[in-house]
């Protein structure tokens, strides 16, 4: 079965499971080549991680899971997108996201540009709203302002029957910034042949990192306390409260959390500080200890999730890949804490519509995956 892609500010979605994690993380990373080859032929898989743990290997082929495809189960299996589909305000400009279902309504939680600014302004304008939809393609529609500036990146979450939304800034009301011209939506650049959707998402920019702390820890010093904050609420609609959770790292600026609770509590978080990190707390209030600086390809923009058979995935946007069109890269681990990344994209900026259409964006970013009851994509 293949996989939709749906738009989001040039962002898929996620909602995350749990499993019992196995070992300590102290792990790296390592690089593995798959050739265009037929897996059919001399060569073929002798196990699993050929086949990227996204499926099985048998008889030297590689059987893949739902939402994979090719020999070695290195591409995502996506269905031509739907032009009118995810979240899409006409005048306002938004960014990323990922989803999470309650009852029969899905429930997007997005980073919307304040003062009609464009995607550029994200470091001073952003925030976090809530959009509805009865289907996880949406339209979603706004409900409301979730978290006001400045807050952004948020990943949503839930641990028990408590709602958790991951996300960097402290999400203080403070005053949006105005813009110098005209409403500043970002422009909308497409390349090649164009169908007349219009500019309603904005073309991606680059981020830079941002700090949960003031200043970085001394590299000397491997306990040095920061604390980065969690936003929880009992109802999906909120009233949202801020936990500051400590986490103890010497690797500098990060950004881009990307958690999943397991079933037993464990909250297993990938971020981006200078090199992908990860860190392990026992709940998701912490403290959060940092157990790898390799945890999956670097980049920006991770999401973690762990498959049915209990593999640890990582997706993240960029890296190791130097042009646009080969944009999202994959790494996996059997444990957590030992990770493969791959050097070929499992997806590009080459994005087909229904209709046989075809654009080429600047880049895709901000993976994000949806699963099912079963754990399948």
């Amino acid at each position: 079965m293949k996989v939709e892609f749906v738009f989001w500010g040039l962002a898929v979605l996620c909602l995350g499971w749990g499993v019992h994690v196995r070992g300590d993380l102290d792990g790296g990373v390592r690089t593995r080549l798959f050739v265009d080859e037929s897996i059919s032929g001399p060569g073929g898989c002798t196990s699993s991680a050929d086949c990227q743990l996204n499926g099985v290997c048998d008889k030297s082929q590689c059987h893949c899971d739902q939402g994979w495809s090719g020999p070695w189960c290195e591409k995502l299996d996506l269905v031509p997108a739907k032009i009118n589909s995810g979240f899409r305000q006409e005048t306002v400009s938004t960014w990323g996201g990922n989803i999470i279902k309650e009852g029969d309504t899905y429930h997007g939680f997005f980073s919307e540009m304040g003062g009609h600014c464009g995607l550029t302004s994200w470091a001073k304008n952003s925030r976090v709203v809530r959009a509805t939809s009865n289907s996880p393609g949406g339209r979603f529609e706004k409900q409301q302002v979730a978290l006001p500036i400045w807050a952004h990146n948020p990943q949503i979450t839930k641990a028990n029957d408590t709602f958790l939304l991951f996300h960097i800034g402290s999400a203080a009301g403070v005053p949006e910034t105005s813009c110098s011209e005209g409403t500043g939506t970002s422009p909308c650049k497409l390349f090649g042949k164009g169908f007349g959707f219009g500019c309603t998402w904005p073309l991606a920019t680059e981020e830079s990192t941002y700090s949960f702390s003031s200043s970085e820890p001394s590299r000397n010093t491997r306990e040095v306390n920061f604390t980065f904050p969690i936003s929880f609420a009992s109802s999906i609609e909120g009233p949202w409260q801020q936990h500051n959770a400590s986490i103890d790292f010497d690797v500098g600026s990060n950004a881009n959390p990307a958690p999943i609770v397991l079933e037993n509590g464990t909250v297993i978080m990938v971020f981006n500080a200078n090199n992908m990190s990860l860190a392990v707390a026992d709940s998701w209030k912490g403290p959060y200890k940092l157990r790898s600086t390799g945890a999956c390809a670097n980049g920006e923009d991770p999401f973690l999730y762990v498959d049915k058979r209990g593999n640890f995935h990582c997706l993240s946007h960029a890296a190791p890949f130097k042009d646009a069109f080969h944009s999202i890269a994959h790494s996996f681990s059997s444990d957590g804490l030992h990770w493969t990344k791959t050097e070929k994209a499992v997806a590009g900026a080459v994005v087909e519509f229904e209709g046989n259409r075809t654009v080429v964006f600047s880049k895709r970013e901000r993976p994000k995956l949806i699963f099912d009851e079963n754990k399948e994509i």
